[in-house]
């Protein structure tokens, strides 16, 4: 037959946040614990994991402009070519959503 025990701790007050549990079945090791962690790192001879662009050669103008090669480096560049399509995409969504705010903006709102 089981009985319930209960256990009264108005002799020995505990502190905030502690209950009779925990400090009842506290584990009574004092050796510490050694807890494993795991490998963040990588190994030291990996190699990246993507692939470098191959080195292009390219004819560099010396009466270029500014803003031509602004536009060829940064623009047009294959490297930052899915950037700047985000970019893009990212701006003609927020064109498009003021657009149809403005013009079809009446029959969002109740009349």
């Amino acid at each position: 037959m089981l009985t319930k025990c209960s256990i009264s701790n108005s002799a020995m007050p505990l502190p905030l946040g502690t209950s009779v549990h925990s400090t009842f079945f506290h584990s009574q090791s004092t050796t510490p614990q050694k807890h494993s962690m795991a490998r963040r790192a990588a190994p030291a001879n990996a190699t990246p994991a993507f692939f470098a662009a191959p080195a292009r050669r390219q004819i560099v103008d010396p009466n270029e402009s500014a803003l031509s090669r602004f536009i060829r480096e940064q623009i047009t560049a294959p490297e930052k070519l899915p950037g700047n399509i985000s970019i893009v995409t990212g701006m003609s969504v927020f064109v498009a959503g003021i657009f149809v705010a403005r013009t079809w903006g009446d029959m969002l709102v109740p009349a």
